[in-house]
Formats: C-alpha cells, structure tokens, sequence
C-alpha cells in the first residue's frame, strides 16, 4: 500500500501541533493583547514622529484613537505651523491636537 506524503505531513504536523498546545496551555504568562486601535495609534505615532524629525518644535507625540498630541516648544512660528503641517500629512489620523508652546 502506498502512503500519500501530504497526509504524513498532515498527520505529523497535527500531532506536533497537539503537542504545542500541551506546551502553550503550561505557559503562566497571558498573551499581550493589541486591540487594532492601539496597533493603528502606535503606527501613526511612529510615522507622524518620521515626518517630524527635522521639526525640533515637537519634542512629544502621542496619538490615542487616530488623534494626534503634540507637545514641545517652537522658536518661531513658522516652526510651529511647519510641524502642524507635517504632522497633518500622515495618513490614518482622525485630528491633530497642538498642545506646544511659542518661545521666540
């Protein structure tokens, strides 16, 4: 009788996978849950500090359901409306909040 390879691998991957969930269900520690919410609020921090790297005004960002913060201190306010700008310019963001401050 001829034994079909795929159904030994079929076979040989259920049993090791039964294996790992012996494994995982010993394992104390829960698994980190990111809801999509927070997954889309950390990639769009992450890209508005991008665009703002050269932007020395805004020193924090922080982003809490697709609305931007940003906190720091402008020179001038060209330097404050260039990061507004380019923090506006990252798609995803529902709003940006200007919470920095004029020092010139």
């Amino acid at each position: 009788m001829k034994i079909d390879p795929l159904i030994t691998v079929v076979v040989t991957t259920a049993r090791m996978g039964a294996g790992a969930l012996a494994c995982a269900a010993d394992d104390r520690t829960p698994p980190r849950v990111v809801s999509s919410t927070q997954q889309g609020d950390q990639q769009i921090t992450e890209e508005v500090k991008g665009t703002l790297l050269a932007d020395e005004a805004a020193s924090a960002v922080s982003t809490q359901d697709g609305v931007v913060t940003l906190k720091g201190v402008a020179l001038t306010n060209d330097d404050l409306t260039r990061a507004l700008f380019d923090a506006r310019s990252v798609a995803g963001l529902v709003q940006v909040k200007n919470e920095m401050s004029l020092n010139g």
